[in-house]
């Protein structure tokens, strides 16, 4: 999406980051955010638009495509996940302690980047930048009910997480993500949750999420844990791991895995997936073979 030249920094401030000195290394985030009042450097963000320019960009697209596809744009440049702000402008390290030493700050810190976040959307809505069939992180297309409007958020999926967040407990978590997360949950039709750890034990209280539809089992989450505290009320995104399937496993291997992850979801509106590939290692077939052995297991199990 277009965006107007010289327009401020989302938040009134730009995030800063260690930069890594070798390709494919991890960047560090400089704490900017360290007491009550850094928080007045900030500003709510703005859904701000070049509406000449993504009209020019609209019609070049459209004259491209000749008329075989609609052109539409990405317009959302905050996601759903309030606590990954904190984490930018304070830094985990940072965050780390202040949940013992300063949970206060972390609250208002907290309530800060989700009321932004709430503000920001509801912003997008109403500029006419909401579109339902644009999600395209892991949810299916799903169509909308005659009853809401494709452009709302009331209509669309949401791409809930907190990531970073990783380390905290789960009651931990219930304090300083959860009530967060379900004020953002709230202004969408369904929810996807999403969390590269292991969410086993944190299950029980993301359950709780307004209009929790599909959750996330990594390679490093138990599916038996989430499927009994969740249930039949959620559809699962159920991963088998990628550094595995392509370096490490025989096809044994990735068959075994396979089947152990489609017995504990048998009877369950699931999919067996494969993502998060940075490198084939050469062997494009062992994608190929999976895909094949996951369909067969999820044939053999009665569909998925």
């Amino acid at each position: 999406m277009p965006r107007p030249e010289n327009r401020r920094p989302l938040w009134g401030l730009e995030p800063a980051s260690h930069l890594p000195d070798a390709h494919g290394g991890a960047y560090k985030p400089i704490p900017l955010i360290l007491e009550d009042e850094d928080l007045e450097r900030l500003s709510w963000p703005r859904c701000e638009v070049d509406e000449p320019a993504r009209i020019a960009l609209e019609e070049q697209a459209a004259a491209l495509l000749g008329g075989r596809l609609q052109v539409k744009f990405a317009g959302d440049e905050l996601g759903c996940g309030p606590f990954e702000w904190a984490v930018r402008f304070c830094s985990m390290n940072q965050l780390l302690y202040d949940v013992y030493d300063r949970p206060a700050f972390v609250h208002r810190l907290m309530e800060f980047f989700t009321e932004g976040t709430l503000r920001y959307q509801q912003s997008r809505e109403k500029a006419g930048l909401v579109d339902a069939t644009q999600f395209d992180w892991h949810a299916v297309y799903d169509e909308v009910p005659a009853d809401l409007s494709p452009t709302s958020l009331a209509a669309t999926w949401a791409y809930v997480h907190a990531q970073s967040a990783a380390s905290f407990s789960p009651e931990m978590y219930a304090e300083f993500i959860q009530p967060y997360n379900a004020r953002v949950a709230s202004l969408y039709w369904r929810v996807y949750y999403h969390g590269c750890e292991d969410l086993s034990r944190k299950a029980s209280v993301i359950r709780d999420l307004p209009h929790l539809a599909l959750f996330h089992i990594s390679p490093w989450t138990p599916p038996a844990p989430v499927v009994e505290t969740l249930g039949t009320n959620v559809a699962y995104e159920v991963h088998s791991h990628p550094t595995r399937v392509l370096f490490d496993d025989t096809e044994t291997e990735m068959v075994r895995d396979l089947q152990e992850r489609e017995a504990v979801m048998r009877g369950l509106p699931h999919s067996l997936t494969l993502c998060d590939v940075e490198t084939f290692n050469g062997r494009l077939d062992r994608l190929v073979r999976w895909a094949e052995r996951a369909r067969e297991e999820a044939d053999r199990a009665g569909g998925s």
